[in-house]
């Protein structure tokens, strides 16, 4: 199991997102994120830095 670290400019503190194996694509984490916080992805782009 891997995980990332991600938090919104809004948010205080940070989110845990975990995933089978060592490497994730950006459009499925963008997704998992999505999902995890119940949001629509068609809303709004998610920037990564």
């Amino acid at each position: 199991m891997s995980c990332i670290h991600y938090k919104f400019r809004a948010s205080l503190e940070y989110k845990t997102l975990t995933f089978d194996g060592l490497h994730i694509s950006v459009a499925d984490l963008k997704r998992e994120i999505c999902e995890k916080e119940n949001i629509k992805a068609e809303s709004f782009d998610l920037v990564m830095n």
